[in-house]
């Protein structure tokens, strides 16, 4: 069954468990202005420094990281967002204190930039399903949840004009990204992405600031 976590945050990996937890907590019907990161792991993390082609434009509303990645609603409330890989998923409604998280300085561009367009819309859906497969690794942190294994390694986050936000479990981290209704990732431009970064983090990686 699900596990409330000393930092208010739940962990769980039954069906019945996610779909408990979103009827406490709805969050369909809120607007979505901002989305943040509790580390800023991801500019090491498949992210276009790691691959600069010339030419590239743009780049994928995509990120990899270790750590929860954090929905900021107009009203007010908030959902972090867990995944540690084929693991347990956690999530924590009005569980993130803002500020502590990582102010954004130069070092790493930021979410709103590379999610900008699934900021302003509203969450109409919240969609995971049963699988076929299990986990990689069951036991998080002493935490063995491989007997309510359901093999649910994807949340979705449908938003009111089709596209939606996705977190899926990939091997010890998970992703997080904007597609669209073809399931495809949405781009931005890269040019707003180097405009987050200072100097000396746009030198370190040899990017172009035209």
């Amino acid at each position: 069954m699900a596990k409330r976590l000393d930092d208010g945050r739940t962990i769980m990996a039954l069906y019945d468990d996610l779909c408990a937890y979103f009827e406490n907590h709805p969050i369909q019907g809120k607007k979505l202005v901002d989305i943040r990161a509790n580390t800023l792991d991801y500019m090491g993390l498949g992210n276009f420094c790691e691959f600069p082609e010339e030419g590239w434009t743009e780049w994928r509303s995509s990120i990899h990281t270790d750590t929860q990645v954090c929905l900021i609603f107009e009203d007010g409330s908030t959902l972090e967002v867990e995944i540690p890989g084929e693991a347990p998923i956690i999530l924590g409604y009005n569980t993130a204190d803002i500020e502590s998280y990582p102010p954004y300085d130069g070092t790493c561009y930021q979410l709103s930039t590379l999610f900008q367009y699934a900021l302003g819309h509203t969450i109409v859906d919240v969609v995971f399903h049963k699988t076929q497969g299990k986990m990689l690794f069951p036991v998080w942190n002493n935490i063995d949840m491989s007997a309510e294994d359901d093999g649910i390694k994807e949340l979705a986050f449908v938003l009111e004009n089709g596209t939606k936000l996705v977190a899926k479990g990939v091997l010890d981290y998970y992703a997080f990204s904007h597609v669209d209704e073809n399931e495809e990732e949405l781009k931005v431009p890269i040019s707003q992405l180097v405009s987050d970064l200072c100097d000396e983090t746009i030198a370190h990686y040899g990017l172009s600031t035209n």
